[in-house]
Parts: structure tokens; C-alpha cells; sequence
């Protein structure tokens, strides 16, 4: 495989023990998804920034290239805040395997977005991605609380942990798409 010239930095709490900001900002194309926080190991860059709805980000979190809308299947026109949006077939090819693990299942904006890449022929490197790890926060920059006696993980039941690994296995075995450690 050539070595990717794209990373998608996923937002897991993965990321805090992953390559660190300088392997990051080293690819030419740095690929953000939603919410994403500029820390002291998840790099400044951001090429693309990928969205399902608008976030106020300051100076230093603004895209070098463009905002891309996720596009969730619904025929609708870029928002005016977003540069261009993901195509709807995307989704729908996503939806399509995802619920060859789980019924019912949406893919999530990283499925969607490590797709969208491939579809245009390109190997990717990614981190952050925190597949089965049922106990971590959704977000790297979430932290554990606690309510009552019990400390609780602020995760995110939308996240479907096996139907997420079913995609990736064949993505990793081909060797399109490499975890960035």
C-alpha cells in the first residue's frame, strides 16, 4: 500500500495515548469530524472539517480548505455555513453494511467519512477511533463524572461498537486503511 496521504482523526478518548499532534500534522490532508478540540496531543491542523451541524470554533479550529456537511441521506441543499456535503449514496451503502451487523443501525460520521475517502481511491490512515471500548467516553475530551457513589462514563448509546468493527475488519485487512498509533 502507498503510505496514505490522508489522516481522519476520530474524536475517541483513543487519542490521548495515540501518534500525538506532531504525526498528525505531518499528513498533508488532516480530516476532523464534528466536535473536534485543538489539545496538546490532538494537533492544530484541520483540512477538512466534517459536520453534521454548525459549531462556533475560534481562529486557531478553522479548516484550511472547507466545511463538509455530513449529509445523513436526506435530499437537501448545502447549509450556507458548509462549503459542500457529503453524497447521499454514501449513506445509504453505510446503512447497508452496518445493518448486515445490526439491524436498524446508522452508520456514524466516521464510518461515512473513511468511506467517502475510499470511494475516491485513496488509502487512509486514521486514530481516535474507538471501536469496542464500551467504557470510554464518546469524546477525548469528556472525562469521567460522578453520580452518586458510582463514577459514570459520558458515552454515547448511538454508537454501535460491533456493527462499527464489522466495518472496519475488511477495510484493515485490505490494507486501505491503516490505525495511526
Amino acid at each position: 500500500m502507498d503510505s496514505p496521504d490522508v489522516i481522519i482523526v476520530g474524536n475517541g478518548p483513543c487519542l490521548r495515548d495515540g501518534p500525538g499532534p506532531d504525526v498528525i500534522d505531518s499528513y498533508p490532508v488532516v480530516i476532523r469530524i464534528n466536535d473536534w478540540r485543538v489539545t496538546d496531543f490532538s494537533g492544530r491542523r484541520c483540512t477538512y472539517w466534517y459536520t453534521t451541524k454548525p459549531f462556533e470554533k475560534d481562529s486557531a479550529q478553522r479548516p484550511e480548505r472547507g466545511i463538509v456537511f455530513i449529509n445523513r441521506g436526506q435530499p437537501l441543499e448545502v447549509p450556507v455555513w458548509a462549503n459542500s456535503a457529503t453524497p447521499c449514496c454514501i449513506y445509504r451503502e453505510m446503512c447497508r453494511r452496518v445493518r448486515q451487523c445490526i439491524p436498524n443501525a446508522n452508520p456514524t460520521s466516521g464510518l461515512l467519512i473513511i468511506h467517502w475517502w475510499l470511494r475516491m481511491r485513496l488509502n487512509v490512515a486514521v486514530c481516535g477511533f474507538n471501536m469496542m471500548q464500551r467504557d470510554a467516553p464518546l469524546h477525548y475530551w469528556k472525562q469521567k463524572q460522578k453520580i452518586g457513589d458510582e463514577p459514570q462514563v459520558l458515552g454515547n448509546s448511538s454508537h454501535m461498537h460491533e456493527a462499527e468493527k464489522f466495518v472496519f475488519a475488511p477495510w484493515l485487512d485490505s490494507k486501505r486503511v491503516i490505525i495511526v498509533r
